[in-house]
């Protein structure tokens, strides 16, 4: 069932929530379960960005969300951006059933730090250390990644690391 099928199907009525269950049994749609403004989804798009904020809530943690979010309010054009983001990206990428929250944040890591972005890469270190995944291994997964993209890369990628780090046992 695609995204847009379930669209269409929640505008004919039907609860997107369980819509969305049963598309993608293993999306996190139970947090949204029965909360009033779910029950009939006039406005899919609405509750889309609603649970996208939830799932981007999760990984950031509540505190490190409130403050991003009071940072991305101080600028129409950012707000414009993190609403976009929130929704295409959460709500339909990391939203996909097979793979976890945990494995999605290493893809992540790996991808910035292939692409040198680092100020995305401490970003998705934080996530990926919310999800359970270790200083040590993230290193080692850094340090493979030395052979296949290169040392350079890798060596700014560890530099980023070594300050996420620091910061997140304070």
């Amino acid at each position: 069932l695609a995204w847009t099928d379930a669209v269409a199907r929640s505008r004919e009525g039907l609860r997107f929530d369980a819509i969305l269950a049963q598309a993608y049994p293993a999306a996190e749609v139970a947090s949204l379960n029965g909360r009033e403004e779910c029950r009939r989804m006039d406005d899919a798009e609405t509750w889309l960005a609603r649970a996208a904020g939830d799932w981007r809530r999760k990984l950031r943690g509540d505190e490190d969300f409130e403050k991003n979010m009071q940072e991305y309010a101080k600028d129409p054009h950012t707000k414009k951006f993190i609403d976009l983001a929130t929704e295409t990206v959460f709500g339909a990428l990391w939203a996909l059933p097979t793979l976890d929250f945990k494995t999605r944040a290493l893809i992540c890591v790996i991808t910035d730090a292939t692409m040198g972005r680092h100020d995305e890469l401490d970003i998705h270190l934080r996530f990926a250390l919310k999800q359970g995944w270790t200083e040590d291994e993230l290193v080692e997964v850094l340090l493979h990644m030395s052979g296949y993209v290169g040392v350079p890369l890798i060596r700014e990628a560890i530099y980023c690391a070594k300050d996420v780090f620091a910061d997140e046992r304070k």
